[in-house]
């Protein structure tokens, strides 16, 4: 289920995470990444103590931005149900050569 967004501008998500802050973050930056990696835990970052960024490990990276891209997918996909294209138009809007 979705965490809303907290009064503060925070989600919920990252309450469960660790938080530094930006210069403790900079500090520990080889431990963290190292940790991130062993545990999969992620890392929040916080700059004037609001959330700044969050350290995940790469495939945590790479699942996020494949289920990104299945979400635009599925959306394009709905907001063109029924709606036809002339091909050769399209091909030649998006320069991709002929057919």
């Amino acid at each position: 289920m979705p965490k809303a967004i907290l009064e503060n501008g925070e989600h919920g998500y990252l309450d469960n995470n660790r938080k530094y802050l930006l210069n403790q973050a900079k500090a520990r930056l080889s431990e963290l990444v190292d940790d991130v990696r062993t545990t999969g835990s992620a890392v929040v970052i916080m700059r004037r103590k609001k959330t700044a960024a969050v350290l995940i490990g790469v495939e945590e990276y790479e699942e996020l931005m494949e289920l990104k891209d299945t979400i635009r997918t599925e959306r394009l996909r709905r907001a063109q149900k029924g709606k036809s294209f002339d091909l050769e138009k399209v091909i030649s809007e998006l320069q991709l050569g002929s057919l």
